[in-house]
């Protein structure tokens, strides 16, 4: 789901993978409403954390553990100038 008005300059639609359909799913999205046309961006989680300057790593994980059988860990870069090292949070 994407909610998105006047209000808002863009929207970011995260999965944890791209589909083979996402640029025609854009392309559709965009023919009906106009007004998306470059406001919407469909990235990957991963994505969306590396270009926050996250380390990312991933991991399959046995569907015997699991139907949701992928693991997503993210670490963010150390603060710059932070004598305690304090991580930023992800916005």
């Amino acid at each position: 789901m994407l909610l998105l008005d006047d209000s808002s300059p863009t929207a970011v639609g995260a999965d944890t993978r791209l589909p083979a359909s996402a640029p025609v799913l854009a392309a559709a999205m965009q023919a009906e409403w106009p007004r998306l046309a470059g406001r919407v961006s469909l990235v990957t989680r991963a994505a969306r954390l590396r270009s926050h300057g996250y380390t990312v790593h991933t991991q399959h994980i046995p569907e015997a553990i699991t139907p949701k059988n992928r693991l997503l860990l993210g670490e963010p870069p150390p603060a710059h100038g932070d004598p305690q090292n304090t991580k930023p949070r992800l916005p």
